[in-house]
């Protein structure tokens, strides 16, 4: 068995990632740690956890665990990394993982040598949508342009340790687009960015991400809807990918000097077996995958990529005045 502890005792990780390590028949969770000591108590009572840690390093001084999931504030989180890596346990740090990305890259600098494999919960690189998506641009060749569009309800109002919504919805929502846009363009920089607010606190943030092969990425994130609505649009040299919500993946094929009105070869997927939303989102996928990485076999979502994520997102927000 791969004993896990748990940082956080929180919403999502009662309704996202307990279910998911529940369901990989190897976990056994022995310890869940919260800053508020009732609510761990009450969480290991509910879901039958043997033992309450009443601190981080409580946590990862336990006898035979390999490994440590956190799910709770920035800091909360920069803190486990740093407890994790120092005693040389895995960890899966959910994002994001730490206030910003010069104290991530200085906490990773300082345990370069540590045996420990740390994953970023980047659960939307495992999604079906997403894997389906970069998978359908392999056929069609290299990016050229693409757009990401990521909107959903909430947060609207301040979370964590951040003083304006704008910040915290970025953290929170706006970190998946980010992600995803430097996911095809991973050399790009950010050219421009720009940001409207309308009333009841709803905002439209702008950015445009180009690297030195001439590609370009328009983003575009929002609280201005409804529910989670994920769209991407790439044009690649041989073709183009669409992605809808989290369901459907169209890809046309046609070669580069067809004309505007040329025919085109059209492939639609609709992505089925999708109501297990751990499976939808990633979690599932990403833990199981957390759990077999080592120091032979790299993270799927190795934690030092999210330096160039949350540098991202530190320079965008300062640009916005995003607080």
């Amino acid at each position: 068995m791969i004993r896990v502890g748990l940082v956080g005792a929180g919403a999502h990780m009662q309704e996202n990632l307990l279910p998911a390590l529940r369901a990989i028949p190897q976990v056994e969770v022995c310890s869940v740690m919260s800053r508020d000591a009732a609510k761990a108590t009450a969480f290991a009572r509910r879901w039958s956890i043997p033992y309450v840690s009443h601190t981080i390093d409580d946590l990862v001084g336990l006898s035979h665990l390999a490994m440590v999931v956190a799910a709770a504030t920035p800091d909360v989180h920069l803190a486990t990394l740093d407890a994790a890596l120092a005693n040389g346990l895995n960890a899966y740090i959910e994002k994001p993982p730490a206030p910003s990305g010069q104290e991530l890259a200085s906490v990773l600098a300082s345990h370069s040598t540590s045996s420990g494999v740390a994953t970023a919960g980047f659960n939307f690189r495992f999604a079906d949508v997403s894997i389906g998506t970069l998978g359908a641009l392999s056929a069609v060749g290299r990016a050229r342009y693409a757009r990401v569009a990521v909107r959903s309800r909430k947060p609207l109002g301040p979370i964590w340790d951040f003083a304006s919504a704008e910040k915290s919805f970025m953290y929170a929502v706006g970190i998946h687009a980010v992600d995803f846009a430097l996911s095809i363009f991973p050399a790009s920089t950010i050219a421009s960015a720009s940001a409207v607010r309308t009333s009841g606190g709803r905002f439209a943030c702008s950015l445009q991400f180009v690297d030195d092969t001439g590609g370009v990425c328009d983003v575009l994130i929002s609280n201005a809807a409804n529910r989670f609505e994920f769209e991407v649009d790439i044009t690649a040299e041989r073709g183009r990918v669409t992605a809808h919500d989290l369901t459907t993946i169209q890809l046309q094929r046609f070669e580069p000097s067809a004309s505007a009105l040329g025919e085109k070869a059209v492939e639609n997927s609709t992505l089925s077996g999708l109501n297990s939303g751990y499976l939808r989102n990633g979690y599932q996928r990403l833990l199981e995958s957390a759990l077999t990485s080592s120091g032979e076999i790299d993270s799927p979502a190795p934690i030092e990529e999210s330096v160039r994520v949350l540098d991202a997102l530190d320079a965008v927000c300062a640009r916005l005045g995003f607080a």
